[in-house]
């Protein structure tokens, strides 16, 4: 993979954000007139070191604190190239950084030049809320629950009415689901980001161009709008592999309409819908709700 940091790009006043590959990653920089705020680190301690480098030159002084957003690797594996800081995270990442280390991420190790022992867990967990005093900014960190993952953090400057999303949300293409996230609790975890929002407010995303109140809720629309859709299916008793069949094939083999086939305008691109729906599909099963065949009502005799 190739590595690369961009340049610091003004958001605001004494907030800047600059992308960095392989994974095109924001990284987000506040600095108070105490103390100095880095959010994410990057995608290997090698590419932290730069960062934290790139810091000092743009300021002439270091990283002071550290919040991790999540606990993927290009937002997480970079904190061990930051040595004497405070680092803030949500308490479900520790265990994510145990399970970097076992084999089951030892080929994307590999890829990324990082050894196992180098990873390392933020120092400051937190469950909730805290808030940070960088002198003359005060700084937010906000769990609203699970979403992208069971762990993100947001990060909040009310003075500069600038938001750091991590990958709640996303500019450079569609959200990314997996195993950890929660499609049902996403849209809730924007709310809390939309409560008080301004067309004045900026949002830095994980991945892309810095956003804007109505980015936030066409995202959170059409992430609710996955989930509706999948619970709609459910209840008319159409199976997951009948869903995710029809998305890429749209009629059978006799020309005739799959069910759901035709009748939904996908949010987002195909690839991002099936790995989507058998998570939808699991937090519905999750709660009693799986698909049902409909019999048809008999005739009395």
């Amino acid at each position: 993979m190739q590595f690369s940091l961009g340049t610091w790009t003004p958001v605001t006043d004494n907030v800047w954000v600059m992308a960095c590959d392989p994974a095109g990653v924001n990284i987000g920089l506040v600095a108070g007139s105490d103390q100095v705020l880095l959010i994410d680190t990057g995608s290997s301690p090698e590419q932290g070191r730069q960062i934290a480098a790139s810091v000092r030159d743009l300021l002439g002084r270091g990283v002071d604190h550290v919040v991790i957003t999540h606990a993927h690797w290009d937002h997480l594996w970079g904190l061990a190239g930051f040595e004497g800081v405070t680092s803030h995270a949500h308490e479900s990442v520790e265990s994510s950084v145990e399970d970097a280390r076992g084999e089951a991420m030892a080929e994307l190790r590999a890829k990324l030049n990082v050894d196992a022992d180098e990873l390392v867990a933020p120092s400051n967990p937190l469950s909730l809320v805290r808030a940070l005093d960088l002198g003359d900014l005060r700084v937010e960190l906000l769990h609203f629950g699970p979403a992208h993952t069971q762990g993100d953090l947001l990060v909040s400057i009310p003075s500069r009415k600038v938001w750091f999303t991590g990958d709640l949300l996303e500019t450079s293409g569609d959200p990314q689901f997996d195993e950890t996230s929660s499609i049902e609790t996403w849209p809730m975890a924007l709310d809390g980001i939309l409560g008080g929002a301004t067309d004045e407010h900026r949002y830095v995303p994980g991945h892309g161009p810095v956003a804007t109140r109505m980015d936030v809720f066409e995202q959170r629309a059409n992430i609710s709008m996955l989930y509706g859709a999948g619970e709609q299916l459910v209840r008319r008793g159409v199976k997951l592999d009948a869903a995710l069949k029809a998305i890429d094939n749209p009629l059978d083999e006799n020309g005739n309409p799959r069910p759901s086939a035709s009748e939904w305008e996908w949010p987002f691109s195909t690839e991002t819908v099936k790995a989507a729906l058998p998570k939808v599909y699991a937090e519905l099963a999750a709660h009693g709700m799986t698909p049902r065949t409909q019999l048809p009502l008999l005739g009395r005799m």
